[in-house]
């Protein structure tokens, strides 16, 4: 949790490749995790958190999946190739138009109440250390 705080604010001031990519693992870790304990620790600041999480990680998929389509275009196609500069063109279009969306999401994301979430739910997460058999237990609940 303390990650993602770090990390919102160096992708807030440029979302490039490498902030965004990092900023969504860091919040694919607490979903994940804030998923799991919600099962068994009913705070309603799990859910309110994965709320936060959702609006943030969204607007980065799209940008996110922009980045990789650029990445992949410029390995694969010539640089020259008439096709390949109009895709890029539309690409880096479209790497703007999400870009303005990111730095909107992040703007709402409320660095004071995920300070709070941090302060309110890393203890309660620290209850439930890894191999706790609680997680087994969670993992046979959705394997049925």
């Amino acid at each position: 949790m303390r990650q993602v705080r770090g990390l919102a604010q160096q992708a807030r001031a440029a979302p490039g490749v490498r902030e965004v990519h990092s900023l969504r693992k860091a919040l694919r870790r607490c979903r994940t995790l804030a998923g799991g304990i919600r099962q068994v620790d009913p705070a309603p600041g799990w859910r309110e958190m994965l709320r936060a999480i959702r609006k943030v990680f969204r607007a980065l998929g799209g940008l996110r999946d922009t980045h990789v389509l650029i990445e992949w275009l410029e390995r694969l196609a010539p640089p020259a190739e008439p096709v390949a500069r109009a895709l890029l063109y539309q690409l880096n279009a479209r790497e703007v138009d999400q870009g303005a969306r990111v730095r909107q999401a992040l703007l709402e994301f409320d660095p004071v109440q995920w300070e709070a979430w941090i302060g309110e739910l890393a203890p309660r997460a620290a209850r439930h250390p890894p191999g706790d058999p609680v997680y087994e237990h969670i993992a046979m609940l959705r394997l049925h």
